[in-house]
């Protein structure tokens, strides 16, 4: 508002100026027309001096309510500035309090956050050193048992080398023994009657037999005496299969000398007179073959299955003529399963000699089991029955029992007719003719 009246004071004043400027000129026209007059003169200095005070008057007055104007500018903005510096005040505080609140809640929680870590870490670290323990104490137990055993293991390792070098020397020994052809025979047979006793059982005379004469000396005939022979039919003997051993190591030995450098003519002609050597064994072989009294099959023992291995490699035509006489070549993992296959061979044979006696318990039990179906149906009648009278007895007893019950407390009521018990029904019995049937 004050601004305002400054601002028309201001045009009042320059428009009073110029009231008085354009009067001055008028005049001083009207001067030059007429001449100049002593009180125009007069009035003229007379306006100049007011201009002059008014000149004077106009800035002071501009002045002064510029700076009453100024005054109440500066006491607003003093004003407005102490309340928003104390606003501001207030809202520091509040902010600082905020902060210090925030602070202690983030304090409170880390603190608590960091006790748990703590105990966590502390039960984490027990149960670790717990288990570090454990280990340990295991792992030093463990470590004892092991050297004990490790202490063990050498003693037992000690004692095994001692029993290699007795076996070194035995076989040393056994090669020295084998080197002899009677010698070599009579390891084939002791083998050949190990496995067939770990077949066959104390049956020695029955299903089988050792040294066995299939033909005697006479009239020019030579005796015929296998290593060993197998009944297939059991105690008939009338089946009889020939086994004989045969260990011929002639040319094998040198052949497979490691102190010897052979060339490949020398190899071959060791491997020839093998080869002969064998086939003169298969031919002795095939000698127990008799129409009539013997299987059409013999069996040539080899007792050792690395020479047997060697023959099925390098003989094979060999091994087909043996065949097409009807004599097999076998060692001791081949003769097993055979002897096992001819095992069940005698059983059969037994069962087909007591075929008769067989049908005949058969048919005993078949009259048996028919027997079995009616009576059989006759007890479940009977036990039916007796479960029924057993639930009539049961009712009984529970209104005898009631009855008392009633007396002893003094109650004389009747029973209602409905509680009384029915009549039970008769039990079946057996037929004393069926029973003893």
């Amino acid at each position: 508002m004050e601004t305002v009246l400054i601002i028309i004071t201001l045009v009042l004043s320059c428009l009073a100026f110029i009231g008085v400027a354009v009067a001055i000129i008028l005049i001083v026209k009207s001067n030059k027309a007429k001449g100049p007059d002593k009180d125009q003169i007069q009035g003229v200095e007379e306006i100049k001096a007011a201009i002059a005070a008014l000149k004077e008057t106009i800035p002071l007055q501009v002045s002064k309510s510029v700076s009453d104007q100024m005054v109440a500018i500066n006491k607003t903005v003093a004003d407005q500035m102490i309340a928003v510096t104390k606003t501001l005040k207030e809202e520091e505080d509040a902010d600082n309090k905020r902060l210090l609140d925030f602070q202690n809640v983030i304090n409170n929680n880390l603190n608590t956050s960091i006790k748990t870590l703590n105990e966590k870490v502390d039960t984490n670290l027990q149960a670790i050193n717990q288990k570090v323990d454990k280990s340990l104490t295991d792992g030093f137990k463990g470590t004892s048992e092991s050297m004990e055993k490790l202490q063990k293991a050498l003693g037992e390792i000690g004692q095994a080398q001692n029993d290699i070098k007795s076996l070194s020397g035995e076989v040393v020994s056994l090669k020295g023994v084998l080197t002899n052809n009677q010698q070599r025979g009579k390891y084939g047979e002791l083998q050949l009657e190990m496995i067939l006793e770990s077949m066959f059982g104390e049956t020695k005379g029955v299903l089988y037999d050792t040294q066995y004469i299939l033909q005697k000396a006479g009239d020019g005939v030579a005796e015929l005496k296998p290593d060993a022979v197998i009944f297939l039919d059991g105690d008939a003997h009338k089946q009889i299969l020939c086994i004989d051993s045969k260990f011929s190591l002639t040319g094998y030995e040198t052949l497979f000398d490691s102190n010897k450098d052979l060339s490949e003519v020398e190899k071959e002609d060791l491997k020839t007179k093998f080869k002969g050597a064998l086939k003169l064994r298969v031919n002795e072989t095939s000698k127990y073959l008799i129409p009539g009294k013997t299987v059409k099959t013999a069996i040539m023992f080899v007792p050792n299955d690395g020479v047997f291995a060697f023959i099925q490699n390098e003989f094979q035509d060999l091994v087909e003529e043996a065949r097409s006489r009807n004599v097999i070549i076998a060692s001791p993992t081949i003769l097993q399963p055979l002897i096992a296959s001819f095992r069940v061979m005698q059983i059969d044979a037994a069962k087909s000699r007591n075929i008769e006696k067989i049908n005949a318990s058969l048919n005993a039990l078949s009259a048996e089991f028919q027997r079995f179906m009616p009576r059989w149906d006759k007890l479940q009648k009977d036990i039916v029955s007796l479960s029924k009278s057993s639930d009539q007895f049961g009712t009984t007893v529970s209104k005898i029992d009631r009855k008392f019950d009633k007396i002893s407390h003094s109650d004389f009521t009747p029973i209602p007719e409905a509680d009384e018990e029915e009549k039970p029904d008769e039990i079946a019995l057996a037929n004393p003719e069926d029973e003893n049937k």
